[in-house]
């Protein structure tokens, strides 16, 4: 005699298609998600190959171009990550960590950038690491301090040889670099 197959009941069977279908669209979102943050974080580290090139030629305007697209990149990244990042709490984890990272390269490489070549930020806001060579008071109270050719104008007196964290924007006039900066922080 042939065995018969045992047949799954008909409300079972729909149930285990219903939640199959639900798993399958449930997997589907999170490979969207995480692809697209995959293809991001790939798009930051071809970015960040070009910097290298560029400082080891001292082209740093070009330096300074792939900074700005990696600080865009990374916002797209992170806007993905914290707003449906959670459907795979792997990833969320992980491309947080990743954004952090590219924070940190970003602002490393603006430092270094800024120390070789200060006349490619004209125009921009930059937070900087300041240490002054001289010191005088101007006639309208300011204060300015100048480390070679890059001029710091504070409503504060800052101390010769002593570190601070300074906030500006940068303007280049004459080949000097004049930098208002609207806060100090010693280090």
């Amino acid at each position: 005699m042939a065995e018969e197959k045992q047949k799954i009941p008909d409300p079972i069977r729909r149930k285990l298609r219903r939640w199959l279908t639900y798993m399958a669209i449930f997997i589907s979102v999170i490979s969207i998600v995480t692809f697209t943050l995959f293809i991001y974080e790939e798009s930051l580290q071809v970015a960040m190959f070009g910097t290298w090139p560029a400082q080891d030629a001292g082209d740093w305007a070009q330096v300074l171009r792939g900074l700005d697209l990696m600080e865009s990149l990374n916002l797209q990244m992170k806007i993905i990550t914290y707003s449906v990042g959670w459907v795979n709490p792997l990833a969320l984890f992980s491309y947080r960590a990743y954004a952090r990272s590219t924070d940190y390269y970003i602002a490393s490489v603006k430092s270094k950038c800024f120390a070789r070549a200060p006349e490619v930020f004209d125009g921009r806001e930059i937070d900087f690491a300041w240490r002054p060579h001289r010191v005088e008071q101007l006639k309208d109270g300011r204060w300015k301090s100048v480390n070679r050719k890059i001029n710091v104008f504070t409503m504060e007196r800052l101390n010769v040889q002593q570190t601070y964290q300074l906030r500006g924007k940068v303007m280049v006039e004459n080949n000097l670099i004049l930098i208002t900066a609207e806060s100090t922080k010693s280090n």
